[in-house]
Parts: structure tokens; C-alpha cells; sequence
């Protein structure tokens, strides 16, 4: 995964993740069932495949994205990542990360 450092905020084009020195934005695609239900705060966790060095404090980009059309809907949200529980223990696979959102 590239990393690119900048001043200003600003949505990666072409990496998913944006270093800004303090924390790191990540571009994700979501689903809409759960885009929606983490925008009006009733999902307050996300489960990813830890592959992208998720830390307490990165934002996350949260795109609503349709597996039917393979399309962005143009919805987005920003949750920050308030706390992570690893894989590999508490029967959570290996490899995932558990984030809540705050």
C-alpha cells in the first residue's frame, strides 16, 4: 500500500490511504445496508481485512458502493477509528481488525 504525505486533506485518486503524519485517511467501499445503517448510527463498528495498518485515530472514508451496478452511489461519511480489537483471538480470524467508529 503507497502512502502519500500532504499537508492539506484531500481524497486519494489513486492509493486508498492518505498519510498525513498524524493519522491516515483510508478510502473504503461500503456496501449500502451497511453504508446506511452506519450513517444514521446504528452500526457503530466496522470489520475489515486488516491489510492496511488500521489505527486508533485514522479516519476512515466510508463510500456507499453498490455490488449490483459496481458503482459509487456519490454518498459518502467520515468515521474516525475509535478503537481496534485484532484477529486472532476471541474467535475473530486472523487477518481482520474489529474498528469502532466514533
Amino acid at each position: 500500500m503507497k502512502r502519500h504525505n500532504q499537508n492539506k486533506f484531500t481524497t486519494p485518486r489513486k492509493s486508498t490511504s492518505l498519510n498525513t503524519g498524524n493519522y491516515t485517511f483510508h478510502t473504503l467501499k461500503t456496501w449500502p445496508e451497511y453504508f446506511q445503517a452506519i450513517k444514521s448510527g446504528k452500526k457503530k463498528f466496522e470489520v475489515r481485512n486488516d491489510d492496511r495498518d488500521f489505527r486508533e485515530g485514522d479516519v476512515l472514508i466510508l463510500k456507499e458502493y453498490d455490488p449490483v451496478t459496481k458503482k459509487y452511489t456519490g454518498e459518502e461519511d467520515y468515521k474516525s477509528v475509535g478503537y481496534i480489537l485484532k484477529g486472532g483471538q476471541f474467535g475473530i480470524k486472523k487477518g481482520f481488525v474489529i474498528m469502532s467508529l466514533v
